[in-house]
């Protein structure tokens, strides 16, 4: 995992460098205060879980971020009904219909001023959005003032294939373990405390739907992925 965790720290290196490029190009900030638009429940490999570890596990918003974390888990969210561990792959309608809920709930590491309490450990995800593609979920719900040449209906990204295929590369090179993905909250209390996890999702004191876990990475990094899930909600 070592190599992993390493050339993870060199690609958020790199998007980060690629956010102050953007936002020297349109002579406005990719983030403002109060914004809050990329703290949705998001997804994350199991070796962004453990790079986010990495950065708050000798700091005193370490204690704060794990109870947020399992009081996230164990929240009993409306219109989330189906308790307890599922067999991976048996996925009915119901359930899926959950997990679309999960993924709309507020992020457990949000504060009231919609500043990350995890800032430094945020997974790719919450670092490409606004970056690598347009702030969302639609072209026109960005708050952040327009750039140089910049539309209501045309906002700049960067699309750099380099930074692409190291992803891409760094992905197909992870561990079955550590390609292991889930909601950030839930992966990042299973790491931290595997057995106490374990032992509240085994004991059906978590909805199902917020412990599902794939070796399928759904975050939505690139403009292409967005422009697809648009013309597929008519956008």
């Amino acid at each position: 995992m070592a190599n992993s965790l390493t050339e993870l720290g060199d690609i958020y290196g790199k998007i980060a460098l690629a956010e102050a490029a953007l936002e020297s190009h349109l002579g406005v900030p990719i983030c403002i205060p109060g914004c809050g638009k990329c703290c949705e429940i998001t997804v994350a490999h199991r070796v962004e879980a453990t790079y986010a570890l990495s950065t708050i596990i000798n700091t005193s918003k370490y204690k704060e971020i794990m109870s947020r974390a399992e009081k996230w888990l164990l929240t009993r969210h409306k219109g989330l009904r189906i308790y307890g561990r599922v067999n991976q792959g048996v996925q009915s309608k119901k359930l899926l219909k959950e997990f679309y809920t999960v993924v709309h709930l507020t992020c457990p590491f949000s504060e009231d001023d919609k500043t990350c309490l995890l800032y430094e450990g945020r997974p790719l995800v919450g670092r490409a959005y606004g970056v690598t593609r347009v702030a969302g979920p639609t072209a026109t719900k960005c708050p952040r003032p327009l750039g140089k040449n910049e539309t209501k209906l045309c906002r700049a990204y960067i699309d750099d294939p380099n930074l692409k295929a190291q992803i891409n590369q760094w992905t197909s090179n992870l561990s079955t373990e550590d390609r292991l993905t889930g909601f950030f909250p839930a992966i990042l209390y299973r790491e931290a405390y595997p057995a106490r996890y374990l032992y509240l999702s085994n004991g059906g004191r978590v909805a199902s739907a917020k412990i599902l876990g794939s070796q399928e990475y759904g975050g939505m990094l690139w403009q292409y992925q967005l422009d697809r899930e648009w013309k597929m909600a008519g956008i």
